[in-house]
């Protein structure tokens, strides 16, 4: 019996592996978006504290204003950022989809071959052993004939 080979091995294998650079480009991105949204957070909690705090001096007043207003021009950048980052993510997300029904469809063309070998194998295996039935049967038939009538 020979061994299965599958023709487009070295397509599966370079399937695979654009699959797992788009998984790892994916991945990527949502490290970055999940840094991004985790920074947006950071100041939007710096701004509550801000504004919460009791503050007696006008000039504190100001002051407190004018940092505000600059952790809010921030988060305005980081916010536009973050946007851009979902869409990366996104196209990412989609790369990997179709990288994954790419390999998917050469790993089901190889499992498809895979049987039809079995299925070649095992035919052919039986068809050995229906000849060698076959010809011991036939041998039984010429011994018994040779061997003449019984009494």
């Amino acid at each position: 019996m020979k061994r299965f080979t599958f023709e487009l091995e070295s397509v599966l294998s370079l399937r695979e592996q654009e699959e797992q650079r788009a998984m790892q480009a994916l991945a990527g991105a949502l490290r970055a978006l999940s840094a991004a949204q985790a920074e947006a957070d950071a100041l939007t909690e710096k701004i509550t504290q801000a504004q919460m705090r009791d503050l007696h001096a006008p000039a504190d007043h100001i002051a407190r204003q004018l940092y505000v207003s600059r952790l809010e021009g921030v988060l305005v950048l980081r916010r536009a950022v973050i946007a851009d980052l979902q869409e990366t993510a996104a196209h990412a997300r989609a790369d990997a989809a179709e990288a994954q029904a790419r390999r998917e469809a050469v790993s089901r063309l190889k499992a498809r071959r895979r049987e039809e070998w079995e299925l070649e194998n095992q035919r052919a295996e039986q068809s050995v052993l229906d000849d060698t039935g076959s010809q011991a049967y036939h041998r039984a038939m010429l011994e018994h004939a040779k061997a003449g009538p019984q009494p």
